[in-house]
């Protein structure tokens, strides 16, 4: 069930902890860093305790991470997209390179989604971080980007990590007391709006 974006938008402990402490991330990359399955170089037999509950930690706020973006996902784009648009697998979106994957949420710092309605594909994504918010889109068909210019409060990014979406961009985050999530949700809204229209047009 999708959630009214009225309601504020709360950190998991995790995640608030590695975006407001700078020697928690620190740590938690470096631990992140280490190789699936594997051990660092240096650690010795008395630590492995230790490090076994830092690396379980590690990875809880990977985790979390990617929970507390789908759940933004859900407040704005969730809350926007109408019946008509149907969401693809999730086998299928992780085949594109979709970051919907815990992994790759942590790795490109967002997560992302597509629906289909027709020939039509609607591409959405959320990302944030200690300063800014982003909620993105794209409509698009297999042969061509069919929203490639500003629209209403989002920009078109040719050249940098947004490259090919639409972007709406807040100074803020949700480590922040004002965190706009009223605001953002009204603007997907009116972004699925003008997708749905340019697809009857």
């Amino acid at each position: 069930m999708i959630e009214s974006a009225e309601q504020t938008f709360e950190l998991p402990p995790t995640v608030r902890a590695y975006l407001t402490d700078p020697a928690i991330r620190v740590g938690v990359d470096a631990l992140l860093g280490v190789k699936s399955g594997g051990l660092p170089p240096d650690l010795r037999f008395s630590e492995l305790s230790d490090y076994y509950a830092a690396q379980a930690a590690a990875e809880l706020t990977r985790y979390d991470w990617a929970a507390t973006l789908h759940r933004l996902w859900s407040l704005t784009w969730g809350a926007a997209l109408t019946p008509t648009w149907k969401p693809v697998s999730i086998e299928e979106a992780a085949v594109y390179d979709i970051a919907v994957t815990p992994m790759a949420c942590w790795t490109e710092d967002s997560f992302s989604f597509y629906h289909r309605h027709g020939i039509h594909k609607l591409f959405t994504s959320v990302a944030f971080d200690t300063d800014e918010t982003h909620i993105a889109f794209s409509l698009e068909t297999e042969d061509e980007t069919l929203i490639e210019e500003d629209h209403g409060d989002f920009i078109w990014r040719r050249d940098d990590d947004w490259g090919g979406w639409l972007v709406m961009t807040v100074p803020a985050s949700p480590v922040g007391q004002d965190f706009p999530l009223a605001e953002l949700a009204f603007s997907a809204a009116a972004a699925v709006a003008s997708a749905n229209e340019r697809i009857r047009a």
